[in-house]
This record gives C-alpha cells, sequence and structure tokens, in this order.
C-alpha cells in the first residue's frame, strides 16, 4: 500500500510538471500510428506467407504420401519377390530348360505365395525362354501363343538386372481363357536371360491408394516410371500417356536438382510445380497446384482478431518502454549493470555516480574482450578447418557460404594449391595405437618445419590415421618438386629412426583455383593409396605416374582361365606362371581397378571352388582384411591355388568313393522309383550333397545326367507295363506318381513319339 502510494504521489508530480506526460503522448501517438502501419504489412504479408506456406505444404504432402506408400507397397513386393527368386523351385520354373511334373507342383505353390503376397497383385506371368514357355495361373502356353507381344519384345531389349522395372501401363492382359480389358501396372524382374517374372498389379487398386490425398480440386499428383509412362494420376485422363514430349515433365527432367519446386505458365495460369525424380525404381512424382486456393472469411476474420489483440499488446508494451526511457534512462542503464553482474560490487555501485559507473563497466567489460578475443581465434581456426573439409568433399549439399569461401581464399597468399596425403603405418602394438592422435600431432608439427621454406603449409583434421595438408606456393616447378620430394624423405628418415614408423605420401595435381581441390584431394589419395600398394613407405607424385586410362585397365579374363585350368588340372608349373602374368598386367593399374581385379579373381576361384566341392575349405576371402602390399596378394592367392591343388589332387586319388556314389544314388533311385517326390533335389539331400555337385559328379562319371537316369527309369517300368500286363493306364500314372492322367500322357508321349495306348497296341 505504502509502495502504490508512493507511485501515485510521483505520478501527480510529474503532471503538475506536464514534461513527462507530454513526451510520453507524443511518444505513444508516433508509435502507434507506426505500429498499425506496420501491423497492417505484416499481416497481408502472413496470410500471403501462409497460404503459399499451406499450399506447398500440401503438395509435399502429397508426394511424400505417394512415396511413402511405393516405398512400403512395392518395396515389399520387390523383396519377396527377390527372395523367391533365391529359392530352388523358383529358379527351376524360370530358367530350367526342362518342365517336369514337380516343377508343376511347385509352380502352383509359387504363383499363390506370390499372389497372396500383396493384394494389389491380379496375376502373374512365369517366362522361360530356354523352354520357350509362358505359364499363367490357368494355363501354360508357349512364347508364339502368348498374348502380350509388345511385352515379350520389350524384355527382349532389357540387360539382366536386379532392379525390378516398371513396364507400361496397359488396359489388356490375358486372364484365363479368355481377354478381359482390365487396366494393369506391369513390374518385370528380369535377372537371369533364360527367364522373367512378370507382376501385374489392378492399376485402379494402386491408383487410388497411391493418390488418397486427392483432397482439392485445385491439385494435380502425377507419377511417372522411368520409361515416361504415367503410373497413377488423380485425372484418369493421363492413364497410358506417354510424358516424354510433355513440356512440363521435360522441363522437370532439366532441373539440375532431383528434389524442387518452380512455377509454370500454363492455360490455367501460372502453377505451383513440384517434383521429386529418380526416386525408389526411377519413378518421378510431380504435384501441380493451380492458383485459385483461398482462405474463408471466417479464418481472415479470426487471423484479423488475433493480430489486433497482438497489436495491441505490442503498443502498450512499448508505450511502456518509452516511458521507462523517458524516465531517467542513465540511472535504469546503471541498475541494469548491476543486476547482470556486470560489476557487483556493492562499495562501487554506492560510492559513484551513474556516468562514472558505466565507465567503470566499460573498463571491465574491455578485459572480458580481451579474453575472450583467444576464444574466437579457436572458433575462427575450427570454421577453417570445416571449410577446409567442405572444400575438400565438395559435396552439393553442403557447400560453404560465399562470404566465408571469401574469407577463405583471401587468407592464402598464391594462386596454387596442392593436396597431399601422409599415413604412418605403425606397428601393431596396442599402446603405440592409443598413441595415434599425439604421432598425427607429431607429424603435422614436423611437416610444417620442413616445408616452411617450400609452400605454406595448412593441415586439415581428420579422423582418420591419415594426415591432410593442403600446401599454398606461387609456382609448382622442379626445384619446388625437389624440396616436397626431399621434405617427405626427410620425415620419412626422422620417424624410420625414433619409432620405426613407416611413412608414405601421397602428392595430388596442382590447381589455381580453391573451390577444386577437391580434384587434388582425389588425386592424392589415388597416389597414396595406389603407391601404397607397392610399399609402405612410398612417395608418389600422380603427374608421375603414367597410369593408364579406365578403357586400357580390362580384366585379364584369359589369364584367369588358365589359372582355373592349371588348378583344375593340378598343373603348379602352369598356376605359378599365370599368377605371375595376372598380377605383372594389373600391377600398372589404378589402386582401387586393382582391388576390383583381384576382387573378380577372389570371385572366379570361389565359383571353381564350390563347383568342385572345395568351397568348404575357404571361409575367410575377405579381400579387404587381407594385407595392402600387392606382393603380399600375390603370395594368398598361390598359397590358397597351392591348397585347392592339393585338395582336388586327394579328391582323384579317391576317385573309388565316387564309383561308391554312383551305386548309392542308382540304388535310391530304383527304391523311390514309385516316389511322386523322386527328383535330384531329393537324391541331392539324401546323400548329403549340393544339387550342382552331385549333377556333376554323376554325369562326369557315366556319361549321363541324373535326370535323364530317372526318366529312364521310369520309363522301363511303364513299358514292362503296357507291354505285358493288363493294368489301366490310370492305374500306372498313380503308381508312379504322376500327379494328373493327363500329365502322365503328355510325360510318355514327350519321350516316345506315341500315346500309352498306341505303344500298348504296337507291343502288346
Amino acid at each position: 500500500m505504502k509502495a502504490l502510494k508512493n507511485i501515485v504521489h510521483n505520478i501527480l508530480q510529474e503532471f503538475h510538471k506536464k514534461t513527462y506526460f507530454r513526451q510520453v503522448l507524443l511518444f505513444y501517438i508516433v508509435v502507434s500510428c507506426f505500429t498499425f502501419l506496420i501491423f497492417s504489412v505484416l499481416l497481408l504479408s502472413k496470410i500471403q506467407q501462409d497460404n503459399n506456406r499451406t499450399i506447398l505444404n500440401f503438395g509435399w504432402q502429397n508426394i511424400e504420401q505417394a512415396m511413402s506408400f511405393n516405398e512400403s507397397s512395392l518395396h515389399d513386393i520387390a523383396n519377396y519377390a527377390y527372395q523367391m527368386l533365391d529359392e530352388a523351385p523358383t529358379y527351376k520354373l524360370l530358367y530350367s530348360n526342362t518342365f517336369d511334373l514337380p516343377t508343376s507342383i511347385a509352380s502352383r505353390d509359387i504363383y499363390d505365395r506370390i499372389q497372396n503376397s500383396n493384394s494389389m497383385i491380379t496375376s502373374l506371368d512365369f517366362i522361360n525362354f530356354s523352354t520357350g514357355t509362358v505359364l499363367t495361373k490357368s494355363r501354360r502356353m508357349s512364347l508364339e501363343d502368348y498374348y502380350d507381344v509388345d511385352l515379350l519384345e520389350y524384355i527382349e531389349t532389357l540387360v539382366p538386372s536386379r532392379r525390378p522395372i516398371f513396364y507400361q501401363p496397359r488396359e489388356s492382359y490375358f486372364n484365363g481363357k479368355h481377354t478381359q480389358t482390365q487396366r494393369v501396372l506391369s513390374l518385370i524382374f528380369y535377372t537371369n536371360s533364360r527367364g522373367a517374372l512378370v507382376i501385374n498389379l489392378d492399376y485402379d487398386t494402386y491408383a487410388s491408394q497411391i493418390t488418397l490425398s486427392r483432397n482439392s480440386e485445385n491439385m494435380d499428383l502425377i507419377i511417372v516410371n522411368h520409361n515416361n509412362f504415367v503410373m497413377a494420376a488423380t485425372q484418369d485422363d493421363y492413364f497410358m500417356q506417354d510424358f516424354s514430349n510433355n513440356p512440363l515433365y521435360l522441363e522437370i527432367m532439366r532441373q539440375r536438382t532431383d528434389t524442387g519446386s518452380f512455377t509454370w505458365q500454363s492455360e490455367a495460369g501460372t502453377q505451383t510445380v513440384m517434383y521429386r525424380k529418380n526416386a525408389l525404381m526411377g519413378i518421378t512424382y510431380i504435384s501441380v497446384i493451380s492458383p485459385r486456393r483461398t482462405y474463408s472469411k471466417s479464418y481472415l476474420f479470426a487471423l484479423t482478431f488475433r493480430y489486433s489483440i497482438v497489436y495491441i499488446l505490442v503498443t502498450s508494451i512499448l508505450s511502456l518502454l518509452a516511458s521507462i526511457a523517458l524516465y531517467r534512462p542513465v540511472r535504469h542503464l546503471k541498475h541494469t549493470m548491476r543486476i547482470v553482474e556486470l560489476l557487483p560490487d556493492e562499495n562501487v555501485y554506492s560510492s559513484q555516480n551513474d556516468f562514472e559507473f558505466i565507465e567503470t563497466v566499460f573498463q571491465n567489460l574491455v578485459e572480458k574482450y580481451t579474453s575472450l578475443k583467444q576464444v574466437y581465434r579457436t572458433f575462427e581456426h575450427q570454421k577453417e578447418q570445416k571449410l577446409l573439409r567442405l572444400l575438400l568433399e565438395q559435396s552439393a549439399s553442403s557447400q560453404p557460404k560465399s562470404e566465408d569461401f571469401l574469407a577463405l581464399d583471401n587468407s592464402f597468399a598464391y594462386e596454387n594449391y596442392m593436396v597431399f596425403v601422409v599415413n604412418v603405418d605403425m606397428p601393431a602394438d596396442p599402446d603405440t595405437e592409443s598413441d595415434i592422435s599425439l604421432i598425427k600431432f607429431l607429424i603435422e608439427n614436423v611437416t610444417m618445419e620442413l616445408m616452411e621454406g617450400t609452400a605454406a603449409i595448412r593441415s586439415v583434421e581428420t579422423i582418420t590415421p591419415r594426415v591432410l595438408f593442403l600446401a599454398n606456393f606461387a609456382e609448382f616447378d622442379t626445384q619446388c618438386r625437389k624440396c616436397f620430394l626431399a621434405a617427405a624423405r626427410r620425415m620419412q628418415e626422422l620417424f624410420r629412426q625414433r619409432g620405426q614408423f613407416q611413412i608414405a605420401v601421397g602428392f595430388g595435381n596442382v590447381t589455381d583455383a580453391l573451390d577444386a581441390i577437391s580434384v587434388s584431394y582425389e588425386t592424392a589419395r589415388t597416389a597414396l593409396d595406389t603407391g601404397m600398394l607397392h610399399a609402405r613407405d612410398s612417395i608418389v607424385f600422380y603427374d608421375e605416374m603414367q597410369i593408364p586410362s579406365i578403357d586400357e585397365q580390362p580384366y585379364p579374363f584369359a589369364i584367369d582361365n588358365e589359372i582355373t585350368a592349371a588348378v583344375k588340372n593340378t598343373d603348379i608349373t602352369a598356376l605359378k606362371a599365370g599368377i605371375d602374368r595376372f598380377f605383372d598386367v594389373i600391377c600398372t593399374y589404378e589402386c582401387d581397378q586393382i582391388h576390383r581385379h583381384l576382387s573378380h579373381l577372389d570371385d572366379a576361384l570361389q565359383r571353381f571352388e564350390h563347383t568342385n566341392g572345395l568351397s568348404t575349405l575357404y571361409t575367410e576371402n575377405d579381400l579387404i582384411s587381407q594385407p595392402r602390399l600387392l606382393s603380399e596378394y600375390k603370395d594368398q592367392f598361390q598359397i590358397r591355388c597351392h591348397k585347392d591343388v592339393q585338395a582336388l589332387s586327394e579328391i582323384k586319388l579317391h576317385s573309388h568313393a565316387k564309383d561308391a556314389l554312383i551305386s548309392q544314388v542308382q540304388s535310391l533311385v530304383a527304391d523311390n522309383i514309385y516316389n511322386a517326390n523322386l527328383s535330384v533335389i531329393m537324391i541331392a539331400e539324401q546323400v548329403g550333397l549340393s544339387v550342382n555337385y552331385l549333377r556333376n559328379v554323376y554325369k562326369e562319371n557315366t556319361g549321363e545326367s541324373l535326370s535323364t537316369y530317372i526318366t529312364g527309369c521310369k520309363l522301363e517300368i511303364i513299358y514292362e507295363l503296357l507291354a505285358k500286363t493288363d493294368t489301366s493306364i490310370q492305374e500306372i500314372s498313380d503308381r508312379l506318381g504322376f500327379a494328373t492322367k493327363n500329365y502322365f500322357f503328355t510325360f510318355f508321349k514327350k519321350h516316345t513319339g506315341m500315346t500309352p495306348n498306341q505303344y500298348r497296341n504296337k507291343h502288346k
């Protein structure tokens, strides 16, 4: 109550003076008018911004929902299809040279499993180019009788790939015995030239689910596949349209970024277009918004009311602040400084007047500024390191700001730049590995000291054991190259004597632009990695490397075949000569190409070992974990191939075991000749061998395939029953495990050229 009386008393005093209140009134009028003007401008601007933001959010929401649906449903369909393709029954259905009863039985299960995996799947077509047939849900037909010739011609133009391919939408497909009109979207899985799996999706179901968000008459959602055909759209007129020459689609393809938005002038007016291209399976998503969306009157009234409240509050606060500013501002400033503890000494506060107090506080701030300046220098160094890393990586999503780049560029004295990389190969000592940061620190300081007179050197911090340097110099001539080389050798000798560390250095190309140092960085890495394949203490300048072009670095397939042939023939001399020639060819290649060729040779040996039953001998063939020297890779392959030769020699010495295996297999065939599940796969499971190995061993030792032997055994029994007994055809079919009588007739006629009745009448 006493405080309130004091406030009222002070106000009355100021009122009699009139000066304070006249100033406050004038300031209030000026501030109110100015605030109302700003408020009106902000209100209209806010409405426009909200409108644009809502439209953009709505368009992006449609694209994200469509992408989410595709990435979930289509991704699930693709994953399940690839899972089925990797299974042996599906592999046999699509790629085998024969179509037998087990394959027919398995095809029904495969068809139902794939179709039931997703509600959008209406039908499937299993195309086997080896047998020239197409298997649908209802029947099996030849390629000549297949209804969709355009689809077959399109598949013939494709290259086998693990990536599923969308075929253009179409209006009719073969269903059962009749051609029905139905809009479908076909997904082609063509991973092997011998066959293809075609999954037909119901276009109407797909389009209705992927365009659920089409709740605005002002917005169109268009989805285009990688063949430029419309997969789905809010407007049904777009169905089956080819967008190859569509002006809007061509403009989207000309955009540099995969995701973005722009305005488009069309007959309907200026439209907002949002797009995302090259998404999952090469799909492009387009959202087109017409400029007819407006806010309702109730929304504008509510928005105006809210901003009016804000205007009143802001005006009141500004008036209060104005009164405080006009009423003893200096004392208020002094009080504020004391509150934030810039000078918390009570004696100073009470003994000094306002201006002396502010002067004391300013001196205190100067002292604090001096201490913060050092912190700022540290921050600038970290920012410089970040900018240098961004320039080295040269990522489109992480470009430095122009002002930061210009400041960094101006900090260099010369116009030429070169990146070089230093790698330290430390002994496998846990204590040494824990001190890797200390080793990097020593390398940075020693390198800068040794090269101080040659160029201005800056280190770039990395999280890898390698140390990056950026050299800046006036001219890279012969003398400069010699200085770099001498400094690198002195550094190698110093660390070899002090810590027995092997140092390798790779110098990149010289560039005259700071924003092009990523090229110098890549060439420095290539020089270092390629040099370290030959010696762990190499010093390599990229411009001195005589690396052939990528077209002149082919894989030596002929030598690859010689190596596998030498292993197969257990010829040690030819094996050693082949490996020597292989490494003589690739030793001049670039590092990444060498590793790819080594991996290719590793894959070739793995296939050979698997085919010959030697794959269990090698369980750790990961080249990445192997030694880095090319000579060590060579020794590794020689040891491995010698082991293969030894293993094959032992297999040949025990060839009698194969004879026992052949007898066992033939006995199993005789014991299971009436079993409906009799097949090569069943026999392989019972003898505990892989199907491929069993087939190879049997054919190598008998001269005929195991499938032919099983078929011959069945035919011998059928011949005897037809010629010597009166057993009915149905009973013979059931006894030998045929699924249907028709399939028995097909099987018999395929192998004899006549029906069972014709054979019986001829030989009875």
